[in-house]
């Protein structure tokens, strides 16, 4: 129970965090201030970090896998330098 309570307290960590570093950009689409960014990113990070310990699971590993899933997704070979087809493939997959 106590596992299962951290990572509800690391997901809703990241959510805040997350919001923090999106005020960076609330404004503008490039930010004012970027020691800022770099400070809300870091503890989105950070956060990201204990989460996957917490998961016992590997960073590189969670990377890894979901880029599997979106290469399966989003195939480059179909979509390079084709922004319409990226698309109809993207619309394709969500509509299975």
């Amino acid at each position: 129970m106590k596992k299962e309570r951290n990572l509800a307290a690391y997901a809703k960590s990241i959510c805040i965090e997350a919001a923090e570093l999106l005020e960076q950009f609330q404004w503008s689409s490039e930010y004012q201030d970027k020691e800022a960014v770099l400070d809300e990113l870091g503890d989105v990070l950070i956060y990201c970090l204990d989460m996957s310990i917490g998961l016992e699971m590997n960073v590189e590993d969670i990377v890894r896998r979901k880029l599997k899933k979106v290469k399966y997704k989003f195939p480059t070979e179909q979509v390079k330098d084709n922004y319409d087809d990226h698309l109809v493939i993207k619309e394709k997959f969500r509509n299975k």
